[in-house]
């Protein structure tokens, strides 16, 4: 394939959709730490509003929703694995400096750890959930409009039909060279 390029559609490359500035208005300030990236989380929502295309401003606030909870998990899982290579030096933080024994090895420090790393998991597995939820409310709402969308010619047709029937009943009116005949 010389000369030609091997690129995908932009939706399969992480496509980014611009966001209406109106949208962005509504959202507010992201939920971004000082220690974590604005750019990251910027087009980490217009990946997703990219994917999902909303089409009106509840499926935008979703798209919010579903940022927001992706954001949340990876920074959960950030911070488990912060914990996991810096066990010591966290246990000292956790102890405080009176209560830290200098003796515990690593693996010890990560036995220690392992309750703390439960409930970060447990906070993962919550913000996972909700994410799915509110993703399944979503396919669930497209679903209805579809549904809405594919009934509604239905609907027309049988309107038109309707009054094409009632039209056959009213006498009709001709034209013909100056003199109207009435059936």
């Amino acid at each position: 394939m010389s000369g030609q390029s091997s690129r995908r559609p932009a939706k399969q490359q992480g496509a980014v959709r611009q966001i209406p500035l109106e949208i962005m208005e509504l959202f507010g300030a992201p939920p971004v730490l000082s220690t974590e990236s604005r750019a990251q989380y910027d087009a980490l929502l217009s990946r997703i509003a990219a994917t999902v295309d909303p089409k009106d401003t509840i499926e935008w606030l979703w798209v919010k929703d579903i940022t927001d909870l992706t954001w949340e998990v990876l920074r959960l899982r950030r911070l488990k694995t912060t914990i996991v290579d810096h066990a010591i030096p966290f246990q000292q933080l956790m102890a405080g400096d009176d209560e830290f024994d200098e003796d515990l090895s690593g693996a010890e420090a990560l036995i220690e750890m392992l309750d703390r790393c439960d409930t970060i998991e447990a906070m993962i597995a919550f913000a996972a959930r909700n994410r799915n939820a509110l993703l399944r409310e979503f396919d669930q709402r497209r679903e209805m409009l579809g549904a809405r969308l594919r009934q509604r010619p239905a609907e027309i047709i049988e309107e038109k039909a309707t009054a094409h029937q009632g039209a056959e009943h009213r006498p009709r009116v001709r034209l013909n060279e100056r003199v109207r005949l009435i059936d």
